[in-house]
């Protein structure tokens, strides 16, 4: 039969085990979270720097298709990231440093099995999503243009594959 002792022991360290990431001294600081990777990035999980995540997709001011890329260049998500827009138009990409002052309109594209599509126009956009290397392919009324986009020394290149 075991020893109440030796239960009371191992139930404690347990117990301790859980909650050394939360509150005073580590991890995310909120008494509520059950912290299961105290690393670096608190409950999430580090990512690889240089990946591109994707954030809106929609249209600019100019009414052109707009797509917001984030690029990541800490380890921890949302640390050291830097925004970009890729512009399309005319049948071409364009990448320039996200605007500030001009918020992308994300009402006229719908999303439905890993296609976005222009409300306002015979336009589709089908992307894998967020890595190393994001695929970008437009399709504007017919013809297809297939981009790769990659963070290098700080900016985003999207280029025609």
């Amino acid at each position: 039969m075991p020893r109440p002792g030796l239960c009371f022991t191992a139930l404690a360290l347990v117990i301790g085990l859980l909650g050394a990431c939360g509150g005073e001294g580590g991890g995310s600081g909120d008494e509520t979270t059950v912290c299961y990777d105290c690393g670096e990035c608190g409950i999430q999980a580090p990512v690889d720097p240089g990946t591109i995540f994707i954030a809106d997709i929609g249209v600019d001011s100019k009414d052109d298709a707009a797509i917001k890329l984030q690029l990541q260049e800490g380890n921890c998500p949302g640390a050291d990231q830097i925004d970009f827009r890729v512009i399309y138009a005319a049948g071409a990409v364009t990448v320039v440093p996200e605007p500030a002052d001009d918020p992308i309109d994300v009402s006229k594209v719908t999303y439905n099995n890993s296609l976005y599509t222009w409300n306002d126009r015979d336009l589709t956009l089908a992307t894998p999503g967020a890595g190393l290397t994001v695929e970008l392919t437009f399709t504007d009324m017919g013809a297809a243009l297939k981009v790769a986009c990659t963070g290098v020394n700080r900016e985003i290149k999207c280029t025609p594959l």
